[in-house]
Formats: structure tokens, C-alpha cells, sequence
């Protein structure tokens, strides 16, 4: 397998911005909930948390667009690569996490069980839903290319219909699953795909600026 090794330090950018809204997110939530404000504070807990997640996973699906595009690994190899990048630690600093709060329970306002240790494989421990969700989100997109090679293999506007589908599986099924997996990829699968297609346009554009100024295409 060869990938394109060359950092974009756009991406960096673009992913220390969204980092720098999680925090903010998550001290005007804390202060929120500590404190008496007005409805000021609130709106900017809310329209912090209607996109930072959102643009990550966006960010996610453009370089997963990158990748797909140079890679040729199997749906097996993928997801194991996944799992070592992202399942193993998941599980790994939910357990340190959870051994943590739990030696500190008596000191804490909201204790963890030992039910929320076993229920890791299946229900987040509060932060780290983030790394469950990507996980999940990267299967999807990896067995959506399985079925996409396999019965439509020159199909052009896949990117375009999978996004279309989740966008409406958001509508009308988020929250309804009993899984929070199912849950995760209904509401943010679409956002990945979106990405997905940013990267696809920008690639188009690049392409026929090259062709207008004369330089080889990307």
C-alpha cells in the first residue's frame, strides 16, 4: 500500500480550531451547570455543540477520502487497522479512566459503576463516545466500499447517494435505536460523507484549474 505521506498542515489547522471549541464547549457546559446564567451562556453552549463534532467527523471523512483513493488493502485489513488505531485504545483509556474515577468515587459528584466497566463494548464511558463513534463510522464506510465494488463498480456517485441515504436515516431514525452504535453512526455518519465530498469537489476543482493552466492533473 502506498499513501500520500505529506502532511496537510491545513488539516492540523482546521482540527486545532476544533479543538479549541471543544474546550470552550466544554468549560461554558461546566459553568453552566455550576452556575446561574443567562439564556446569553446557553446559546453559546449550543451553538458551540451544533458543529464542533460534526467537523471533526467531516474532517475525518476528507482524509478518509485521501486514503481510500491510494489505498488497497481488503474490508478484513481495514477494519484491523482500525481496531489497533482506535478500538484498542478506546477500550484501554476507558478502562484507566473508569479505574480512576472509580478509587475516587467518594470524592466525585457523579461516582462510576462497575456496570459501566462492563458495559464498555457496547455503551461509552462518557468522553470517549467520540472513539467508539469513529470507529463505528469507519466499518460503515469501509462495508458501504465492500457492496459499492462488488455490485456497482463503476458506479461515479457513490459518495453523493451515501450521503443522501444517512442524511435521511438522521431524519427520521436518531434516537431511536437502543444500540447508542446505531445511534452515533445515524447521527453523524452523514457528516463523514460530507468529507467525503468536500474532498471530492476540491479534487475536481484542482483538476480543472490545472487543465486551464496547462499543468498535469492530480
Amino acid at each position: 500500500m502506498q499513501t500520500n505521506t505529506t502532511r496537510d498542515k491545513t488539516i492540523d489547522f482546521i482540527k486545532g480550531i476544533l479543538i479549541l471549541f471543544v474546550i470552550l464547549g466544554h468549560t461554558t457546559l461546566g459553568l453552566t451547570d455550576m452556575y446561574s446564567f443567562d439564556d446569553t451562556m446557553n446559546g453559546i453552549t449550543n451553538v458551540i455543540y451544533s458543529f464542533h463534532m460534526p467537523c471533526f467527523i467531516a474532517v475525518s471523512g476528507f482524509l478518509y477520502r485521501e486514503y481510500v483513493r491510494n489505498a488497497s488493502q481488503g474490508i478484513s485489513s481495514r477494519i484491523g487497522h482500525k481496531s489497533f488505531n482506535i478500538l484498542l485504545p478506546y477500550v484501554m483509556i476507558s478502562v484507566i479512566y473508569w479505574m480512576i474515577k472509580f478509587a475516587l468515587s467518594n470524592l466525585l459528584r457523579e461516582p462510576l459503576s462497575v456496570s459501566s466497566l462492563i458495559s464498555i463494548p457496547w455503551k461509552p464511558i462518557e468522553i470517549f463516545w467520540y472513539l467508539y463513534a469513529l470507529f463505528l463510522i469507519y466499518c460503515v464506510a469501509y462495508m458501504a466500499d465492500y457492496v459499492f465494488a462488488r455490485l456497482l463498480p463503476h458506479f461515479k456517485n457513490k459518495m453523493e447517494l451515501l450521503f443522501v441515504l444517512f442524511f435521511i436515516i438522521a431524519l427520521t431514525s436518531y434516537g431511536r435505536f437502543h444500540y447508542v452504535g446505531f445511534n452515533y453512526i445515524a447521527c453523524f455518519q452523514m457528516y463523514f460523507y460530507l468529507g467525503c465530498l468536500i474532498k471530492k469537489w476540491l479534487d475536481k476543482l484542482d483538476n480543472r484549474y490545472a487543465v486551464l493552466s496547462g499543468l498535469p492533473p492530480v
